[in-house]
């Protein structure tokens, strides 16, 4: 009788905080308003990209993009959502947003030049 007990209080107890949850408003976070480096952009874009998941990589292009007011590429990862592109068009991309992407790892240029710098 006890457990039986005990299991309403819990049932109650998270039906409370879920109806807490849906009672709040809780907002859309949009990614491409939160961005404060290059460097945060170029982990984001890394770790979206580290499932394969195109969907993803795709959304992450988009969201760097329209941070970076690049509209049409972001207009362009969009309409790409759902095929499935070569890795080349997805590396273009990348580029485009002033980042390489080489083996799996997504790194601003100007830190890649100086990098690579003799």
């Amino acid at each position: 009788m006890n457990s039986l007990l005990s299991e309403n209080k819990t049932t109650l107890r998270t039906q409370k905080s879920v109806e807490a949850v849906n009672d709040n408003d809780i907002t859309d976070w949009d990614a491409a308003e939160d961005f404060k480096s290059k460097n945060e952009m170029a982990f984001y874009l890394e770790d979206m990209f580290s499932d394969g998941n195109t969907t993803l990589m795709f959304d992450a292009i988009n969201d760097v993009a329209r941070s970076k007011g690049l509209n049409q590429l972001a207009k362009q990862a969009e309409s790409l959502q759902g095929k499935n592109p070569s890795l080349d068009i997805l590396k273009q991309m990348v580029n485009t947003l002033g980042f390489c992407w080489e083996n799996n790892s997504v790194i601003p240029v100007k830190k890649m030049l100086a990098y690579y710098r003799p």
